[in-house]
């Protein structure tokens, strides 16, 4: 993990595309898994086009249905721009029969996305949803959205606000 950081952390593509092609040639699920979770950590809260054979690993480790695998695959998809990041987020963060955990983790990759068409799904994630966790991530994933509506569309259900959620909203 500490090499994929420092190595990440060059900021030149051609020594992340080093990392993806390391985690894509070692099988060992252990060393597989440490190495992703270093890439992802390096790369939390970041965007960066992807290296070439990220679409290849991506398949991967879908296929081997892994499922520490296929967190940490999902939270690079996000790092990476992949446009089916988007799309599997929105799912899982509207899907009120999900684990609040990985909702509320699906609605914190939407805000590192800072895609526009995800505003009606976070203002109404942060307005009515049953799970505290998951609202407050929708109100700090509104905060990296410059849209009008976002602070009338906070400001409008404030009365009904748990006092929990109250500074997020005022922060955003």
């Amino acid at each position: 993990p500490k090499v994929m950081r420092r190595l990440v952390a060059t900021g030149k593509p051609e020594d992340l595309k080093l990392c993806v092609e390391f985690v894509a040639k070692v099988k060992d699920v252990h060393t597989r898994e440490k190495a992703l979770d270093g890439l992802a950590l390096a790369l939390d809260k970041q965007t960066v086009t992807a290296p070439e054979a990220w679409a290849a690993l991506r398949d991967e480790i879908a296929k081997g249905n892994n499922p520490k695998l296929v967190g940490l695959a999902n939270r690079l998809a996000v790092s990476f721009r992949d446009p089916a990041a988007l799309k599997r987020a929105v799912a899982t963060a509207a899907d009120t029969g999900l684990n609040p955990d990985a909702r509320a983790e699906a609605v914190r990759q939407l805000g590192a996305l800072r895609a526009p068409e995800t505003v009606a799904l976070l203002l109404n994630l942060a307005r009515k949803d049953a799970s505290d966790a998951v609202r407050a991530e929708a109100v700090r994933a509104l905060a990296a959205l410059d849209k009008p509506e976002i602070a009338t569309g906070l400001l409008d259900g404030w009365n009904d606000l748990p006092r929990s959620l109250r500074p997020e909203v005022v922060n955003t």
